[in-house]
């Protein structure tokens, strides 16, 4: 008994630090699973604010209008869904400022912990209607 209660005790602690733990740079990736399947390299940013959540900013690959190539960032809403699980959507791009239609992706993403490794893992599709993208999600915290 005194077993059981110390791991519910131990796995406890490991959720809350681990959801206390996100602020920093992920990478990783989105794979689209629609035709045509593509993998597109993705980029958040998690800054801690007073009230104990986060701003959270998507970078990944893009073109202006002009057609060159850009990093397109958008501020993403943040929303803690359980100890384990965060929801993220992007409401606005703030660079470049005339970019190709880009799609808004929200995410659900799991908090896993493996070998003392943090990743997110989970699903995006667009909030837009003349977009019809999802897929897959895979990122991992930047090592400092």
């Amino acid at each position: 008994m005194k077993r059981i209660l110390l791991a519910v005790l131990f796995s406890s602690i490991r959720l809350i630090s681990v959801s206390q733990t996100l602020s920093g740079e992920w990478t990783g990736v989105n794979i689209q699973e629609t035709y045509p399947a593509y993998q597109s390299i993705i980029k958040l940013f998690f800054q801690p604010t007073s009230d104990s959540t986060y701003k959270v900013f998507s970078y990944c690959r893009g073109q202006k209008k002009d057609g060159t190539d850009t990093i397109v960032v958008a501020r993403m809403h943040y929303k803690k869904i359980s100890d384990n699980m965060i929801y993220l959507e992007e409401t606005e791009v703030l660079k470049p400022k005339d970019p190709i239609a880009n799609c808004l992706i929200k995410m659900k993403l799991t908090i896993e912990c493996k070998n003392d490794e943090l990743s997110l893992v989970g699903t995006f599709s667009s909030t837009e209607l003349h977009c019809d993208i999802s897929g897959i999600s895979k990122l991992k915290r930047k090592k400092n």
